[in-house]
């Protein structure tokens, strides 16, 4: 079966973010340096995306962030060629986790559900939220020369954006969770919040809903 990687690594969209949250250290020659919270931070930005498409949270595999690790550490222009699924940022500026990982999700837009032919316009939101997709694992470097100094690398396994397999493991967001999409804050609140938001957030109780805080 052919497949077709996330080709495109984002650029510009990434220096137009707003730098907020917790922030990453030059990871210097160490083959790996994202500390627990940060690989928290990974895990929750993509399963909070998987759970309004509908599929399963992945799971942290050191042995992925390990090769995604070395391979920004070369300071690369482009794909590994790994093997594995990929997807890549680069920035003038530091972002975290959780910024990386929205400004994937952001393509979410331009996606045609059902089964598309491969367009790289949309393929790291693909990989984001790709059902057969079980574990990730990501690095970060800076100092890379010229506008784009700092760059990201997330590895997925399996790898996603197999062609003809689209409509099998990209679904439309829960129609219950519409309202937490890119550049929100979202919460597990009961589900009366969707109908009296204020009365829930004084309830505070735990369930699988989200619901957007403006």
């Amino acid at each position: 079966m052919q497949r077709q990687t996330s080709i495109t690594a984002i650029m510009g969209m990434a220096v137009m973010l707003m730098i907020i949250g917790p922030r990453f250290s030059g990871c210097g020659e160490k083959v790996f340096c994202a500390t627990p919270a940060e690989i928290q931070e990974w895990l929750d930005a993509h399963n909070n995306y998987r759970r309004i498409h509908g599929v399963p949270p992945v799971t942290w595999s050191a042995a992925l962030a390990a090769s995604a690790q070395a391979w920004a550490d070369t300071c690369p222009t482009g794909h590994s060629g790994s093997g594995y699924g990929e997807n890549m940022a680069f920035a003038g500026d530091v972002m975290s986790p959780t910024e990386v990982v929205e400004l994937w999700y952001s393509e979410e837009p331009l996606y045609p559900y059902g089964e598309p032919a491969w367009n790289p316009a949309w393929g790291h939101f693909t990989q984001v939220v790709w059902k057969s997709t079980t574990q990730i694992g990501c690095g970060y470097k800076t100092g890379r020369g010229g506008s784009w100094p700092n760059v990201w690398v997330c590895q997925y396994n399996p790898p996603g954006n197999y062609v003809g397999q689209f409509a099998a493991n990209v679904f439309p967001p829960a129609q219950s969770l519409r309202r937490c999409r890119v550049q929100t804050l979202c919460f597990f609140l009961p589900a009366h919040i969707l109908q009296q938001p204020t009365q829930a957030l004084k309830d505070r109780d735990h369930t699988a809903l989200f619901y957007q805080i403006r």
